[in-house]
């Protein structure tokens, strides 16, 4: 009979031991979780040939500024004789013409 009691008091007390030890302990759990993915794309700039051999088309593509413009001129002129062209959102084509020397085109974002 004394191992009964002894028994009795074990369990009730480690009961009582155990739920005031659960109140002082925060019991919620919780878990939140974020991803940034980043994706690259480069700006793409091509020159395509028309039918008329003078002239052919400077496409581009993926270009990340929102505001921007283009600056076409030949190489080996003045500044002065640049031509600026309002950026278009999406993909599209500006006609080129074409020189001896080359062109210089550059896409300044502002």
């Amino acid at each position: 009979m004394e191992y009964g009691k002894s028994a009795i008091c074990t369990l009730v007390c480690g009961g009582v031991l155990l739920s005031a030890a659960a109140r002082g302990v925060e019991t919620t759990t919780g878990a939140s979780a974020s991803a940034r993915i980043t994706l690259h794309v480069p700006p793409r700039a091509e020159l395509r040939q028309t039918e008329d051999p003078g002239i052919g088309q400077l496409c581009l593509s993926h270009i990340p500024a929102h505001s921007y413009y283009l600056s076409i001129r030949d190489i080996g002129e003045q500044t002065a004789a640049e031509k600026r062209l309002p950026g278009q959102v999406g993909n599209y084509c500006v006609p080129v013409s074409s020189s001896q020397q080359g062109k210089m085109v550059l896409i300044v974002a502002e």
